[in-house]
């Protein structure tokens, strides 16, 4: 009797460990931290799913029903973040913190072992031809063994053309071969010059890419495909308003491919471009986007209509050069601020707890700003929670010197409407006049900026 009961406990036991396993169930090898953060994925919007606990590099997560098919992330930290796809099968893997990508060994779906196939020979390839390429630009091209290097360059760029060629015949049905081929490019012809390559590729370049497929919409393939098409018509030695008509150009052939396919596809397509083309600070181009595409568009519907034109009419009084609207908010110290600035700049910098590049780039942005003459710069975080513990705890790390805001009212919030924020982080560096000298994109922007005005003393 009693080993019938211990064996029955046992079962219990094995069923309630059963039950405590996610749908997907990892372990990511020297991975030092205790916590990851889960990521759906929306095009470039990216929805904080979840915060889970990793003990010594294990971890495992349910996503629930109510979250869509496609790509779930695992972050880890900046440029250290695992995307499995999620087809409401079980997901069980292994991978190295420190090489993510080859690392990866999946044990359980088919889905994602099809999907890491392509990727880790994708991978392969790019390393092999990247370390022979280099190899052949040292090398002389009557040495000998300049000849054996490039025999193996032409190997290799073979057989990744014939694997290449295989992936595009093969079926787009399951996520892995829609994926797979979505993120390839058609192969060119060898008797192209450049100038004819560069011709074909601007309309072929979405070949592969189905754009009546609402699979693309949880994935970040058109906001990767986009600016990787648009370099297509970048030319440094264009003026700016000649760079700007051929920008149009390239957009005008984006829609030729995207509009009237899919409408949630083509509203993602759109709203793409505007993100884009504002960040680049392009008025003309912008103009031209909402002329032609959104006020004419019938995914779109009028309510997104009257928000992007609202858009393009905060591009362009927060442009570079203009004065920001007057403001006055309280900080965490009780201190009223408003346009008066005692300082020479201000740095201006919106913000939120579940802003995953917020989270990433802070310790970059903290190292920036511990650089500069504190007596010269005054530097404000506007954060748009809704929720006063997550603001709190997610500015744990900020310096002290540090003036933060918050009125929890979320993109709703009097400064973030008055200012025309529409994403996160968004930076504007002030002079004490309040004139926006410059709007940095990444910590990279603003440390030149910082240098730039003279702000550096360390």
């Amino acid at each position: 009797m009693r080993s019938r009961l211990m064996i029955f406990f046992m079962l219990l036991l094995g069923y309630a460990s059963a039950q405590d396993q996610g749908l997907f169930t990892g372990e990511i090898t020297n991975f030092t931290g205790d916590q990851l953060v889960v990521l759906s994925l929306y095009g470039d919007n990216v929805e904080v799913l979840d915060t889970i606990e990793v003990q010594k590099g294990s971890f495992s997560y349910d996503p629930g029903v109510a979250v869509s098919h496609g790509i779930i992330r695992f972050s880890a930290g900046k440029k250290h973040y695992v995307d499995l796809i999620h087809d409401g099968n079980p997901v069980l893997f292994t991978t190295d913190y420190y090489d993510l990508v080859v690392g990866m060994r999946i044990e359980k779906s088919e889905e994602n072992r099809a999907w890491y196939h392509y990727r880790k020979s994708m991978e392969s390839f790019e390393r092999r031809l990247s370390v022979l390429g280099n190899a052949l630009a040292y090398y002389p091209d009557d040495d000998p063994f300049y000849a054996v290097l490039q025999d193996e360059y032409l190997t290799i760029l073979e057989s990744k053309e014939h694997f290449v060629k295989e992936l595009l015949q093969g079926s787009t049905a399951s996520w892995a071969g829609f994926l797979s081929k979505s993120e390839l490019l058609p192969l060119l012809s060898e008797n192209l010059n450049p100038k004819e390559q560069r011709a074909w590729m601007r309309d072929h370049f979405f070949d592969n890419i189905d754009f009546h497929d609402e699979r693309i919409l949880y994935s970040d393939i058109i906001p990767a495909k986009i600016p990787a098409y648009l370099k297509l018509y970048a030319n440094r030695t264009l003026s700016r308003e000649a760079l700007e008509k051929e920008y149009i150009k390239g957009v005008d052939h984006i829609m030729e491919f995207a509009g009237g396919k899919n409408d949630e596809v083509e509203e993602m397509v759109i709203n793409t471009l505007v993100k884009g083309f504002q960040q680049l600070d392009f008025q003309e181009v912008l103009t031209h986007i909402v002329n032609a595409y959104v006020l004419k568009s019938s995914c779109v519907d009028e309510a997104r209509k009257a928000v992007l034109e609202q858009r393009i009419e905060g591009f362009d009084k927060m442009a570079v050069g203009k004065t920001i609207p007057p403001f006055s908010i309280s900080t965490t110290t009780g201190e009223t601020l408003t346009n008066a600035c005692t300082a020479s700049y201000r740095l201006v910098m919106f913000w939120a707890s579940w802003c995953p590049h917020c989270l990433e780039e802070m310790p970059s942005i903290i190292e920036s700003l511990n650089r500069v003459d504190r007596e010269r710069i005054e530097v404000i975080l506007v954060s748009v929670d809704e929720v006063k513990s997550e603001w709190e705890n997610a500015m744990k790390g900020h310096p002290q010197w540090w003036k933060e805001s918050c009125d929890l009212k979320g993109w709703n919030g009097t400064m973030a409407n008055d200012f025309y924020i529409y994403a996160t982080p968004t930076m504007l560096l002030l002079d004490k006049e309040g004139k926006i000298l410059s709007k940095p994109l990444n910590v990279k922007q603003l440390s030149l900026a910082l240098q730039q005005e003279g702000l550096w003393v360390q």
